[in-house]
């Protein structure tokens, strides 16, 4: 359920609102702003936290911590690119770039960088070229 809050729960005109009214809030005026995991897992943490203490203080039962041991799962950790396939890196290299605006040269240039390094076009075009170095026979 608390994957399904939205991170301004508790504020502005919504503050009234219980959890599971918050939601259905959130669905019938389509708003996606929810809280990360990381943030559940902060509050869990910090909930844990808290009924350890009032454990300790025998304000609560001993063992009845239900903020303590969840799991959230993992998350295979990855940048979320794709490589590109080799169509489509043959579409890149046969066909003409437009006219007077980049040098084949150059366009050819940029596909082989990218192509080798997996640098985004954003960071190939700031490269200077002091940035290319030449390691034990390797351009880097």
């Amino acid at each position: 359920m608390m994957t399904h809050v939205l991170g301004t729960y508790g504020k502005g005109k919504t503050k009234e609102l219980m959890v599971e009214e918050f939601i259905k809030y959130a669905k019938q005026n389509r708003i996606k702003a929810l809280l990360k995991t990381k943030t559940i897992k902060n509050h869990f943490s910090k909930m844990s936290i808290l009924w350890a203490f009032y454990e300790k203080k025998k304000l609560i039962d001993r063992g009845s911590n239900v903020f303590k041991d969840w799991s959230f799962g993992r998350k295979l950790k990855g940048d979320g690119y794709k490589a590109w396939s080799e169509d489509d890196l043959q579409k890149l290299i046969d066909n003409p770039w437009p006219p007077g605006q980049i040098s084949d040269r150059t366009f050819g240039m940029i596909v082989g960088i990218g192509s080798y390094t997996g640098m985004r076009l954003v960071e190939i075009c700031r490269l200077r070229k002091l940035d290319i170095i030449n390691t034990k026979g390797v351009w880097c």
